[in-house]
């Protein structure tokens, strides 16, 4: 119960931290053309400024946008909310994940050095996990074999947040618009 609370935290924490870079990322691998993280930020701000704005009945061309350069004192919540709007997805896919990783890593990890030191000769040093040669071996196979069962299990979460994010088309006009 321990694991999987910390697992699940973890997962939680790290998919909330990246998903601001998780959406710029899906963002600007959308573009046809290479750009820096600046500009695909401040295309994201423009976009869903205008986007509030077309919602309240204001014009987007009343503002002088020319300069394309966002201050740091021109961002409020309302401009930083839509990018964290991809947590659900994220961590959707990266609960099954990371709880299945730190799972399988332990119970492998564990049951195999359970076994090598049952088996060791009398006086012989207990293995530990990541400690020494054995214990480095250990730790790279239970590793491997736990990230491909979180893969296994993070798969179809995996690939409905792909498809989801493929299947949106940029439309200059309206934004973002569903095939």
């Amino acid at each position: 119960p321990g694991l999987d609370s910390a697992a699940a935290l973890a997962c939680i924490v790290t998919s909330y931290v990246a998903s601001p870079f998780e959406t710029l990322r899906v963002r600007s691998m959308a573009t046809l053309t290479p750009q820096g993280w600046t500009n695909v930020l401040d295309d994201f701000l423009e976009e869903k400024r205008n986007a509030r704005k077309r919602k309240k009945g204001k014009s987007s061309d009343s503002d002088d946008t020319s300069s394309r350069e966002l201050d740091n004192k021109d961002l409020t919540t309302d401009d930083l909310a839509p990018l964290f709007s991809g947590f659900v997805p994220i961590a959707s896919r990266e609960l099954p994940f990371g709880v299945t990783k730190f799972l399988a890593f332990d119970l492998i990890s564990t049951t195999i050095i359970s076994f090598v030191n049952s088996n060791a000769p009398n006086g012989a040093l207990p293995v530990q996990v990541g400690v020494g040669t054995t214990g480095l071996l250990v730790s790279a196979g239970a590793g491997a074999v736990a990230g491909i069962a979180g893969a296994i299990v993070s798969h179809p979460a995996d690939l409905i947040l792909t498809l989801t994010s493929a299947s949106k088309k940029k439309s200059p006009a309206d934004g973002d618009v569903e095939e």
